[in-house]
């Protein structure tokens, strides 16, 4: 789960087996990318984006804030704190934080807000 120096990898945290179990189809491997301060991973051709930000606390109060301004929703039982913006029932962006990591997941499917929490509170149980 974690790479060189102990950072945890979105890949990691998102396996392409919870990306195939969200979908509900064959996503294959997710493809890296980001940073060195971001670690992100797409499946599925951008379906589903994950980020990580291993000291993200200064940017989840600040994104929080700005999006419960907007009428995000604060998400229960999600990491330290959590919250979802711009929902729809095929799309949904879930925010939470877990000590000092920020998590963010983009996910473009059939029961988008469901589906991302149970995708985030998977993500929160292996940190």
């Amino acid at each position: 789960m974690a790479v060189a120096g102990g950072a945890l990898t979105a890949c990691a945290l998102i396996t392409q087996q919870d990306a195939t179990t969200a979908l509900g189809h064959a996503v294959g491997a997710g493809t890296p990318g980001g940073t060195a301060a971001l670690s992100e991973c797409i499946y599925d051709q951008g379906s589903l984006i994950v980020g990580v930000k291993a000291d993200g606390k200064a940017l989840y109060d600040k994104s929080n804030a700005s999006a419960r301004a907007k009428g995000a929703t604060e998400v229960p039982g999600v990491g330290d704190s959590a919250f979802e913006a711009g929902i729809g029932d095929d799309h949904a962006t879930l925010e939470f934080l877990k000590g000092t990591t920020l998590v963010s997941i983009l996910l473009g499917t059939d029961h988008a807000p469901a589906v991302a929490i149970a995708l985030a509170k998977a993500a929160a149980s292996k940190m």
